[in-house]
This record gives structure tokens, sequence and C-alpha cells, in this order.
């Protein structure tokens, strides 16, 4: 694909006490720490290019538009902030969090919720266009985006120029739990 062919990796890691036996992790509850000096750049028009991908994409397959949301903004742009400033790319966060802590730390309550993570220097594909070409050629990613289960998604674009890859984009997708 002219030097941008696509991959997808997942990597779980374990960690077992003395005894063998699988220790539990746990973590978020101390927040990120962004190194002094380092403030991530945004791009409002990629996240408005992203939301209109993906609700054309959902209304293509019968499904109702996703609502952009604030809390799940604000839990987006820790992790990419988290991931430019402190370089590093994963699902877990530089302190532990989850994209499920990252969502309660914002005060949302959800009933179901996933996150898709993209990252690359905008001047070799790494763009809004190239995270969305990405996440719909990889089965887990475009699941997320074409999910039933979610109703609400927060996103959120992080410029970091001197981080290895440079952009990095979260997508949070949510459904609200019902009740208090």
């Amino acid at each position: 694909m002219g030097g941008k062919d696509l991959f997808w990796v997942k990597i779980g890691v374990s960690i077992y006490d003395e005894n063998g036996a699988l220790v539990p992790v746990v973590g978020g509850d101390s927040p990120v720490i962004l190194p002094p000096g380092c403030s991530p750049q945004t791009d409002p028009q990629a996240e408005a290019n992203l939301l209109t991908w993906i609700n054309a994409a959902r209304a293509a397959e019968g499904l109702a538009g996703l609502t952009r949301q604030s809390a799940l903004d604000a839990a987006a742009a820790v992790h990419s902030a988290d991931m430019g400033c402190n370089q590093f790319v994963d699902h877990t966060g530089s302190n532990g969090s989850t994209w499920n802590t990252r969502i309660r730390d914002q005060g949302y309550k959800a009933a179901a919720a996933a996150e898709n993570i993209y990252v690359g220097d905008p001047a070799f594909g790494g763009d809004a266009q190239g995270a969305w070409e990405w996440w719909m050629n990889s089965p887990v990613h475009r699941g997320n985006i074409l999910s039933a289960k979610v109703t609400e998604v927060g996103m959120a674009y992080a410029y970091v120029p001197g981080s290895p890859f440079k952009g990095y984009y979260t997508l949070v997708f949510a459904r609200p739990a019902a009740g208090p």
C-alpha cells in the first residue's frame, strides 16, 4: 500500500506474585502527569471530520449517529495528551488508567464503553484520514465505530512535535448507565 501498510497488535501483560498467582492490575487512581513544557496542539476540524465520517458509516449500516459528549471528550483528551507528552502508545495510560477509569474520572457513568487510538506523523499519513482508514480496516476498531451498544462519543487529537509519532488520536465510545 505505498509504504502505508496497516497492522494491528494487541499486547496483554499479566502480573504474577511470588507464588505464581495472577495479580489484578488496577490503575488510574493518580492523575496523569505531563512533563513541563508539553502543550499538545489540538485540531477541532480533524475531530469534526471524524464525527462526520463516523456517523456516515453508522448511517450506511442502519445505525443511529453518535452524539459528541463533553465528558467523553475530556477522557479522550487526557489520553491523547498523555500518550504524546509521555511518548507511548497504549490503551493503558502512564498512570495505569484504562478507558473505563478515564471515563469514570470525568464523572461519566457508562453502561458500555470502548476506545480506539491511532498515532502517526501527519507528514506521513498520520492525519484524520489516515486514522479513519486504519480504524475502518481493523475489524476490532471498525466494530467499536459500528457498535449498536454505544450512543455517544468523545474524541481528541493531540499534536506533540517532539514526540516519536507527533499525532495522537483517541476516540471514546459509550452509552450512559441508566439511573443515578
